[in-house]
């Protein structure tokens, strides 16, 4: 049977986010969000998500009060892993390509024993292709508090008013 966990989800991003990318993109931000949730062994688990961006980049910045990763681990974390005598395989591995892919970076930025943050570096779209692409203001993510239910290896995330 599966088991539920609720997670605290907090976010601070501002608007216009702009990333020309495909369908891998949100991959790659989900398989860091479900690292930071699934291997949180915090009582009461949180996961901030913040952005910012500079004239060239956007840096969005993935960070979870679990254990941190082991300094034995961090040397090999973006490489492709088999999955036996390590908690990463593939995931990060994807990660990292995706990341490179988009012509982006991505890092452990910090760990500890009150978590760890992931900070991912992509190129700024233009405006101009942006708008041809026809999207709207209404389109970008503005700041939000979630809630995160994890079921086995599906997250559900509501937000809260």
């Amino acid at each position: 049977a599966a088991t539920y966990r609720s997670v605290s989800v907090e976010s601070s991003l501002p608007d216009q986010l702009l990333v020309l990318a495909d369908d891998l993109l949100p991959r790659l931000f989900s398989n860091l969000f479900r690292n930071a949730i699934q291997h949180n062994d915090s009582d009461s688990p949180k996961v901030r998500v913040t952005a910012e961006r500079t004239e060239e980049m956007i840096r969005v910045r993935i960070a979870d009060n679990g254990p941190g990763i082991p300094s034995d681990e961090q040397s090999t974390l973006f490489e492709r892993g088999d999955n036996t005598g390590s908690s990463h395989g593939l995931g990060l591995y994807l990660v990292h390509t995706v990341a490179e892919r988009y012509g982006g970076t991505v890092e452990l930025s910090e760990t500890g024993p009150d978590g760890s943050t992931f900070a991912v570096e992509l190129p700024r779209a233009k405006q101009d292709a942006a708008d041809e692409d026809g999207l709207a203001e209404d389109d970008y993510i503005e700041d939000d508090r979630a809630e995160a239910d994890w079921v086995g290896d599906n997250p559900s995330v509501t937000l809260r008013s």
